[in-house]
Parts: structure tokens; sequence; C-alpha cells
């Protein structure tokens, strides 16, 4: 393995412990809101812990997670943001029928519905932070899932063994993932001081990456 690789997983597990640290000292809000990004960030937590683990025996597999892991940070993001809204309300109520349908939209949808919220709350300018991230990792998203062109194309060439750089990107990105997923939970629950060690680990984060 790697010496960058070593670093980024061991990086990335830091924060997968931080965050189930962080997530099991909360008491968890009886309001449907609460509970339902909780789960999503509970999601996130446990496709991260996976794909860390999966990294160097199961890369393929490993890779399928990184979009249901997106999917999980953006939607819990998206109800923090825009709660209140009819359209959050009827889509939080239809995830406890329990029949597999729901009403999210889009996640282009939502990166815009996310940037406008974000450039309110900010008094800024539309910065399109989460459409522009979207963008840039569409085609992987697409791709690494298991009928994704990415993972196909491997296999054609005989090959279950994906670059360092592919290992790398995907382990830096979830885990901000990760940590963005806890930032929306602290912000939904009004907990200062989780946002704020949130935001210094991402920051840290960023640093030990150079």
């Amino acid at each position: 393995m790697s010496k960058k690789l070593l670093k980024s997983l061991q990086l990335a597990s830091e924060q997968n412990d931080n965050a189930k640290t962080w997530m099991s000292e909360l008491h968890v809000e009886n309001d449907l809101y609460s509970k339902s990004i909780f789960a999503y960030v509970s999601i996130v937590i446990e496709h991260h812990q996976s794909i860390i683990e999966l990294t160097n025996v199961r890369q393929s597999s490993a890779l399928c997670l990184v979009r249901p892991l997106y999917e999980a940070y953006l939607r819990a993001t998206w109800i923090s943001l825009l709660k209140g809204s009819s359209k959050v309300d009827k889509t939080v109520k239809k995830l406890i029928e329990l029949n597999g349908d729901d009403n999210f939209p889009p996640l282009k949808t939502m990166c815009e519905e996310i940037d406008v919220k974000l450039s309110e709350l900010n008094k800024a300018e539309n910065t399109l932070v989460f459409s522009k991230d979207l963008d840039n990792n569409k085609k992987l998203l697409h791709s690494y899932t298991h009928g994704g062109t990415y993972l196909v194309s491997i296999i054609l060439n005989n090959s279950d063994k994906f670059t360092y750089e592919d290992m790398i990107t995907i382990l830096n990105s979830t885990t901000f993932q990760l940590l963005g997923s806890i930032s929306a939970y602290a912000t939904n629950i009004h907990n200062l001081d989780l946002f704020n060690k949130v935001s210094n680990e991402m920051v840290r984060f960023n640093d030990n990456q150079k």
C-alpha cells in the first residue's frame, strides 16, 4: 500500500471514530425532522466505515457505496436547511410510510435549493457550491454503481485493482461528506458546540491532506 493511501485511510478512520463518538453522546430529538436527519447521518457513518474497511479487499464494493453515501449526506443537508417548507414536510412525512417510495427531488434540484438557502443565510450571492460539486462528481457517481461504466471497464480488463489515486479521492471526499452530514444535524438541533467541533475537524482534515 502506498504511503499516501495509508495516510488517507488513517485520516478517514479518525474522523469516522469522531463521528461515532459525537453522535453517541447526543440525545436524539423526538421530532420527525431530527429523527430523519439522524437516520441519514447514521447511514453515512456506516457506509463511510464500510468504504474504509473494503478499500484493500473489495474495492469495487467500496466504490459502489459512494453514491448512496452522497445521497444520504445531501438529503440530510436538504432537510436541515429547508425544513418547514411544504415540500420538505411532505417528503419527511413520507419516510415513515415504509412503502419504498419517497418524494425527494432529484439531486440537481436539492443542490440548487441548498445553494439558494445558503446564500440567503450568508447574505451573499449564490456561489453554487453544492451544484458545482455535483457537476464535478456526476460522472463518478454514475460510474461507481454496480452497472457503472468505470467498474465494468475494470472487470473487462481483468483487474479488480483500482489506482491508489482513485481510492484516495474517494476516501477524502466521503470523509468531508461524513463531516458535512453531522454539521447538518448540528444545525438542525442548534448545537453550536457540535457544529464548531465539526468545523474545526474539517479544517484540520483539509490541512492534514497537504
